[in-house]
């Protein structure tokens, strides 16, 4: 039966509708491949969003700004400096290192430098940023800078930030518990008291500091001591962060008047221009004219750590490189086993509290603490004449650190002392340092190429991706040699004469006092020290 007028109407409209919309699905698919091909052909790649920042962005003729690349993959993907490929340029100057962070110095000329980077990596990823800064003549500007200007700049914001946060109110110490090893003990005898503390949520038990009895330590071996036949219970405290401290009274614990057999007397002190590194020495005590002869033979050390070591020598070293810094102090209980030659025994032990440099300096200052290890302890001139000073340093940041310049200041006695810029890579072979990982690198004093030097100072700059600022200072001198000017005396009387500048205690115990405190100095606030 023939279609109706209606029917041939209708099917048309159909087939019409049907058409449009295949027509809009291929115009669709056509533009999309038309966008696809046009982006194949401006990037041979997936693109990265490069940002560049420059500090400071005005510079005088002989400073030195930082450059910062931050690097985003277009689509949302972050992307992280690990596997990219970073090439920088300026249109005049020096770019010191290379990676994400680098410095760049003028060279003493003047104007608007363009600084530029471009970063590629796996599989076919690439970008690319510019910034500008401006350098110019500016005496005062000169005077009242340092050269690494750039990396001051953000090391004060650091402490500014740090600061504001050390100024808040610390919350006070909660003694949970005081417990006493023995309930009755002889004078002199050994009774080990151990405190608990806590802060409101634990938020600041990071900055607890246990004193027992005078004595620095969480877990601490005290000694009693009659007066007029009573003992007096001495005091507890433990101090929190911004001054704050609960003080309690020991426990009460019976002390007889007789004497313990055979106490053994363990002092300690810093190794010299080592940063964790620690001297154990063990004596046992005779007391009285009838005490037993003790001739040891072996002692059997127990560092506090997990370690431990059998020695015939009464001194024993020990390195605390390993532990956490992320505490104000880390307390441990040294002991030592001594055994005699007729197979007798008797035990020592010492409360033994560090301080973590790298904790104070992030919490005060801001900063990223190196630490380090000289070998030789105390560098000497070879038969050359030359002072090979030999570094390890690391540090425990939970970031990659960037190291962007170095400075080298000279001392020879003179008025104005001498201040090179070098590149990293000159002297530590590296532009990264990775958490935990020590990088080894040797650091010379040469009197051929610096005539009348007798001190060279090596500040060490750099920076995390994040903007936090790094700094490590190591000197090298010659204790041998004079400087040019006779008048200012000795190496050791030069200003800022400092060894190695991890630390300035001598090769001995403090005052063969058992159990002093850590006497390594903190870090000072000073950005250039």
């Amino acid at each position: 039966m023939p279609m109706s007028y209606q029917e041939r109407a209708r099917k048309s409209d159909r087939i019409l509708k049907r058409g449009v919309v295949f027509g809009l699905a291929l115009l669709t698919i056509g533009f999309v491949v038309m966008i696809a091909l046009l982006a194949r052909k401006t990037h041979s790649g997936p693109a990265l969003w490069v940002e560049l920042s420059v500090s400071p962005r005005q510079l005088s003729r002989d400073g030195i700004a930082t450059a910062r690349a931050r690097v985003t993959k277009l689509g949302g993907d972050a992307a992280t400096a690990a596997g990219y490929q970073y090439t920088w340029s300026a249109s005049y100057g020096t770019v010191l290192g290379s990676g994400p962070i680098v410095s760049w110095q003028p060279d003493g000329k003047t104007g608007t430098a363009d600084i530029s980077v471009a970063v590629t990596g796996p599989p076919d990823l690439r970008g690319a940023a510019s910034a500008s800064v401006s350098v110019r003549a500016d005496s005062a500007l000169e005077a009242n800078r340092s050269p690494s200007e750039g990396w001051q700049q953000d090391y004060w914001h650091a402490v500014r930030r740090a600061k504001e946060k050390a100024a808040l109110p610390g919350l006070k110490p909660i003694i949970d518990h005081v417990s006493v090893e023995k309930k009755e003990v002889c004078e002199g005898e050994e009774n080990l008291i151990t405190v608990g503390a806590h802060t409101e949520g634990h938020r600041e038990d990071a900055f607890l500091h246990y004193v027992i009895g005078g004595k620095s330590g969480r877990s601490l071996p005290y000694r009693p001591v009659l007066h007029h036949g009573k003992f007096r219970p001495p005091g507890i405290s433990v101090f929190g962060r911004g001054g704050q401290v609960t003080h309690i009274p020991m426990p009460e614990f019976v002390v007889k008047p007789c004497r313990p057999q055979w106490p053994v007397q363990v002092t300690f002190w810093p190794v010299t221009n080592t940063a964790l590194t620690y001297r154990f020495q063990a004596k046992v005590l005779l007391i009285g004219d009838d005490a037993a002869p003790f001739a040891p033979v072996s002692f059997a050390w127990d560092f506090g750590d997990g370690i431990t070591q059998t020695t015939a020598a009464p001194i024993a070293d020990h390195d605390y490189a390993g532990a956490p810094q992320d505490t104000l102090y880390t307390s441990y209980l040294v002991q030592v086993t001594i055994t005699g030659d007729r197979g007798e025994i008797a035990k020592g032990r010492v409360a033994f509290d560090v301080r973590n440099h790298a904790f104070y300096e992030m919490v005060r200052l801001g900063r990223i603490y190196f630490l380090r290890d000289l070998e030789p302890r105390v560098a000497m001139p070879g038969p050359d004449g030359v002072v090979r000073q030999g570094v390890r340093m690391w540090h425990t940041h939970d970031e990659s650190v960037y190291l962007t310049h170095i400075e080298r200041t000279t001392h020879a006695g003179q008025p104005q002392n001498k201040i090179d810029i070098l590149d990293v890579r000159s002297i530590v072979g590296t532009h990264v340092v990775q958490p935990g990982e020590k990088v080894s690198f040797e650091l010379i004093l040469d009197p051929q190429r610096d005539p009348g030097v007798v001190l060279a100072d090596y500040r060490i700059f750099g920076s995390t991706l994040n903007g936090v600022p790094a700094f490590a200072k190591i000197s090298v001198g010659n204790p041998l040699a004079r400087p040019v000017d006779e008048s200012i005396g000795t190496p050791e009387d030069v200003p800022n004469w400092e060894p190695g500048d991890v630390h300035e205690m001598p090769e001995g115990p403090p005052g063969g006092q058992s159990g002093a405190p850590d006497s390594r100095p903190l870090p000072r606030d000073d950005a250039s020290d």
